[in-house]
């Protein structure tokens, strides 16, 4: 699974405002600003400037305390309550920050102030609101369209909601206003290994790195986008050139175990491994779940691995689950309604192993419904899966809240995610619990660590059901593999004797056509 680093943009600075005129937070004095700390203010004026430099001096709860009593001097003082927001967005309270937020903006109203609205955007980012975000940063962009920041926070929007071209054109844009906005192109770099243009990719992340190169987070979409393009040595020195900046970076570790694994580099291997996610929890960093299943790591390791990465590409991960109110059966006949939602019904290798399963369905019993969100490839293959359903609708350029709604108005009973945590999945449409059952089945044959997948199909061999506690879902088992395959897939045309691969002519031969990554040191042996 390929997942790129999103960098965010600097912070907004909070600007205080006179008592004067507290509409207007745009206008504090120089003065003020630069006062020493030692003077004690007496005026909201003066505490909302102490505030500004303790968050300059990233003192944040002194700040806090400082934005606190301009407020109790002036309960109607703007400026205090966007400074407030700010402090909340950089201590990962966005709730707290959409509050203070919208206090601000609903105060400065006759004067709207563009960097509340960024704050506002930023805010219902971090909460998951999509279109409240991009509601948010628009007006921001209106009110001021000459803010970098505020483009590349409505490229981090575009993206969650996988509209990639839009994000691209939302990162140049930052870009044009600031050839030296160092997120505006780390993030284009990893829409761009989205795109598939890894070329551009590896430039525009070196230019990331050339802006700044003590910076551990800009050389990991550099990494991915070379490892992508198969330059491997250049992605090892890569990742190397991580740990050497930060010794502790988790999230480079794991890469770099990922990376060994590729080669099959198993010296040492373990011992690093351990180290990683060691690393990784202490410090917080998000780790793929796909690449801590390709290791020998606990189970409970995995799950917790699976819950930390849902938190990350979702907040509704956690949320409570969204109430289900199914139509009334009689208005659309007996038949049990199953969805099936992936991004790989083209020539993919989830499209072989599937498609023999989608039409060998009781069409008496089971009534088909197939949710894209890839290409269309045009390919053989997609034109098979689409005569295989009897409803296919293409939702690769839906938002996830317009992709939700639509499989809601399709009164699904069952909903098959086929992906997972693999690439291109897209975890919110699975959030907003459009299916009153949703299962995890065949791409990720682990657990998604989320209140709103209820069922994983596995067999005894992937999940036993000794390990169920350590599954968020329930198992369900099928009595052999939980792996179908197609029985039309042609042979390949032609014989090959053993000798011309210098096969002994007496022996079992062991084969796996698995990605090496896959193949860990107690499997081989």
């Amino acid at each position: 699974m390929s997942q790129h680093t999103k960098a965010k943009s600097k912070r907004t600075p909070t600007v205080a405002e006179p008592n004067a005129a507290p509409a207007d937070i745009g206008s504090v004095s120089n003065t003020m600003t630069r006062a020493p700390l030692e003077q004690a203010p007496t005026s909201a004026e003066g505490w909302c400037a102490r505030g500004t430099i303790l968050q300059d001096r990233n003192e944040l709860d002194g700040a806090v305390d400082a934005y606190l009593t301009a407020t109790r001097l002036d309960a109607r003082f703007a400026a205090a309550y966007a400074g407030l927001a700010d402090v909340s967005l950089e201590r990962d309270r966005p709730v707290d920050a959409l509050a203070y937020g919208e206090t601000a903006a609903l105060l400065s109203r006759d004067t709207p102030q563009s960097h509340v609205f960024l704050t506002i955007g930023r805010s219902h980012y971090a909460l998951g609101h999509s279109e409240q975000a991009r509601t948010a940063l628009s007006t921001a962009i209106d009110l001021d369209p000459s803010d970098p920041r505020a483009y590349v926070a409505l490229g981090l929007v575009f993206e969650d909601q996988s509209r990639l071209s839009d994000a691209f054109n939302a990162y140049q844009s930052a870009l044009s206003l600031n050839p030296r906005e160092v997120s505006a192109y780390n993030n284009l770099a990893g829409v761009l290994i989205g795109m598939k243009q890894l070329d551009l990719a590896v430039a525009t992340a070196q230019l990331a790195v050339s802006l700044a190169p003590e910076n551990p987070e800009v050389y990991l979409n550099l990494a991915l986008a070379l490892r992508l393009r198969g330059d491997e040595e250049e992605a090892l020195a890569t990742y190397k050139k991580v740990i050497a900046i930060q010794p502790d970076h988790g999230k480079a570790l794991i890469e770099l175990c990922h990376y060994r694994q590729h080669a099959c580099d198993w010296d040492g291997l373990e011992e690093q491994r351990i180290a990683s996610h060691i690393h990784s929890y202490r410090k917080g960093f998000v780790v793929s779940p796909f690449s801590v299943m390709t290791s020998t790591t606990s189970p409970w390791d995995q799950l917790a691995c699976a819950r930390a990465w849902a938190d990350h590409l979702s907040p509704l991960s956690r949320a409570p689950l969204a109430s289900y109110e199914p139509k009334p059966r009689e208005k659309r006949g007996d038949r049990l309604r199953l969805g099936y939602l992936s991004s790989d019904f083209h020539h993919h290798v989830t499209a072989m192993l599937i498609a023999d399963l989608l039409e060998q369905h009781d069409k008496t019993k089971f009534e088909l419904f197939g949710y894209s969100l890839g290409v269309d490839d045009g390919s053989a293959m997609r034109r098979r899966l689409i005569n295989a359903f009897e409803t296919f609708r293409d939702f690769r350029d839906c938002s996830d809240a317009d992709t939700a709604r639509r499989i809601r108005e399709d009164d699904i009973d069952i909903l098959l995610d086929l992906k997972g945590f693999t690439q291109n999945a897209r975890l919110k449409i699975l959030a907003s619990r459009p299916a009153p059952i949703q299962v995890n089945y065949l791409g990720f044959p682990g657990t998604m660590g989320v209140p709103f997948i209820d069922y994983m199909i596995a067999d005894a061999f992937v999940a036993p059901i000794a390990h169920e506690a350590h599954f968020s879902e329930k198992i369900v088992h099928l009595p052999h593999c939980y792996q179908p395959n197609d029985r039309k897939r042609p042979l390949p045309s032609g014989s090959s004797s053993r000798a011309a691969h210098n096969l002994p002519a007496d022996a079992f031969v062991f084969c796996c056509f698995n990605n090496s990554y896959k193949i860990t040191p107690d499997i081989f042996d």
